[in-house]
């Protein structure tokens, strides 16, 4: 029940929010381009190569 109230939720905010949430993904991607795959800000990751 709760998940299907979940599910209803999110595909509703993705169709109304598509365009704004694919913006906020893509401003976050550039902030950080580690971010989509650590999830976190990492310590080491001024030890980025150049």
């Amino acid at each position: 029940m709760f998940l299907q109230w979940m599910r209803a939720y999110i595909t509703q905010m993705l169709q109304s929010n598509t365009i704004y949430y694919f913006s906020w993904v893509l401003y976050r991607a550039a902030g950080d381009p580690n971010a989509w795959r650590l999830g976190r800000i990492e310590e080491t990751d001024h030890e980025t190569p150049v």
